[in-house]
């Protein structure tokens, strides 16, 4: 596995893990997770693709962002990408993670070349009844 690099983005530090070269691809994880949940398939990925698997504001070794909605951290997410000179990629993501790439392809759709979510349970494009107490024994 990589060695996590650092990156300060407005005063921020964030962490992430960088390899491989080709078509860029920016994986974001998941809740309770770190970017280390990819380390089984980062191997795989980079021989085609030049992997940024960044930990978001506030998990794993990144510090926490002003604040933490999805569109404050999809933009600090372009600030950070923009730094490190990756424009046009793909975006893996899961959990909350597709809750920012979401977000990310709402607002940068240019920057994108493909959205894949995983595990994408986002408020307001699931039926609210799916997570109600009634339904919790049906959906694990």
């Amino acid at each position: 596995f990589p060695d996590q690099k650092q990156e300060n983005v407005d005063n921020i530090q964030v962490s992430y893990y960088e390899t491989g070269k080709g078509v860029p691809l920016v994986l974001l994880h998941g809740w309770p997770q770190t970017s280390f949940i990819w380390r089984k398939i980062i191997p795989a990925l980079q021989k085609d693709h030049r992997i940024i698997a960044v930990e978001l504001p506030g998990m794993g070794n990144s510090n926490a962002a002003k604040s933490a909605d999805t569109l404050t951290v999809a933009r600090f997410l372009k600030t950070f990408l923009d730094q490190i000179n990756i424009d046009h990629f793909h975006l893996v993501a899961h959990d909350i993670g597709a809750w920012v790439a979401v977000t990310f392809a709402l607002e940068f759709e240019q920057s994108l070349k493909t959205l894949s979510v995983l595990d994408a349970g986002i408020p307001g494009l699931i039926p609210d009844e799916i997570f109600s107490p009634v339904n919790a024994k049906k959906i694990w």
